[in-house]
């Protein structure tokens, strides 16, 4: 995938992540659940972050961009990203499920749960940790 396409999709993502935390502030009337989860996004890249210059091997060609900020994050911080994307998963299926027995607008509200606002932001991250991986590979080539 070219740079720019990897751009694209970073700023895709964000911006996916920036509306419907949008969204879900302006649909439950309280802005404290998207933020919080907003929280815990920011916590996971900074985490991915600090993991990576911790463990970041000196000497070796780092890759450009925006990769390059969690090049040396360890795999398996990667694994725990995507098992709390699978938790995140399972506890919006199991909120959905709960509310087809209530009304439409249950479900109708169910769209804007700020779950979805770190399950963005979670699969923002585990896209830039595989671009990171890419590149490096392909640096070594």
């Amino acid at each position: 995938m070219s740079p720019a396409k990897q751009w694209a999709m970073v700023v895709l993502m964000l911006f996916g992540t920036a509306v419907w935390t949008v969204n879900s502030a302006m649909s439950l009337g309280d802005w404290r659940p998207p933020f919080l989860a907003l929280v815990g996004v920011g916590i996971l890249f900074v985490g991915a972050a600090v993991l990576a210059r911790v463990t970041r091997q000196p000497g070796l060609q780092r890759p450009s961009g925006l990769a390059a900020l969690f090049d040396g994050c360890p795999g398996w911080f990667e694994g725990a990203v995507l098992g709390l994307i699978a938790v995140a998963l399972a506890t919006g299926l199991h909120r959905f499920l709960g509310t087809l027995d209530e009304t439409a607008a249950a479900v109708r509200g169910w769209g804007f749960d700020p779950l979805f606002v770190f399950l963005f932001g979670g699969t923002t991250l585990v896209f830039l940790l595989q671009m990171r991986q890419v590149g490096s590979v392909e640096d070594e080539q």
